[in-house]
């Protein structure tokens, strides 16, 4: 998949502008965390690459930090080492992954790089857990939403991504 049609996905799910969202792609991009353009030969992101772009997007710390803000999420491991951006890649890549969030969650904690992410019968925390009693800002992305934009980046119509993360939702 064309970057510029991931990052439009990624920026209509995500309820995040789309200028905003190509910025942060760019200079992800220019920070080497995303494959750039060579002449006329554009990159096709697979799913690696689109974990990567969603991280850029939803983890936004700042323009000037995009790519370090990339690379500590992506980083990210739950106590059994699974990375932030294999599990993401990993929903992005199978449908029942990604259907398996849909009643779940993901939030992303800014102030300090660290995750969770609820599924079907799985809580992981990727980085440090999160201390009790104090507030931060975070990125909530609703599992539904999550799950429909993995769907619609497989390939599938916005309209069939939202129908089948809503019986997903649903169904569980």
């Amino acid at each position: 998949m064309l970057k510029s049609v991931a990052t439009s996905i990624i920026a209509r799910r995500l309820g995040v502008a789309q200028g905003r969202a190509i910025a942060l792609m760019q200079r992800a991009s220019d920070d080497g965390c995303l494959p750039k353009a060579v002449g006329s030969t554009r990159p096709d992101l697979g799913p690696n690459d689109l974990a990567l772009l969603f991280i850029a997007v939803a983890a936004d710390r700042g323009l000037g930090s995009a790519g370090a803000s990339v690379r500590a999420y992506a980083d990210l491991t739950t106590a059994d080492g699974t990375t932030l951006a294999a599990v993401l890649a990993h929903i992005i890549r199978d449908t029942r992954a990604a259907q398996a969030v849909a009643r779940g969650s993901l939030v992303l904690h800014l102030d300090r790089p660290r995750a969770s992410l609820v599924t079907a019968g799985q809580h992981l925390v990727f980085g440090e857990p999160e201390p009790l009693g104090q507030a931060g800002r975070h990125v909530a992305v609703p599992g539904v939403a999550l799950a429909a934009m993995a769907i619609e980046l497989q390939g599938a119509s916005p309209e069939n991504a939202d129908a089948l993360a809503g019986i997903a939702r649903i169904a569980r």
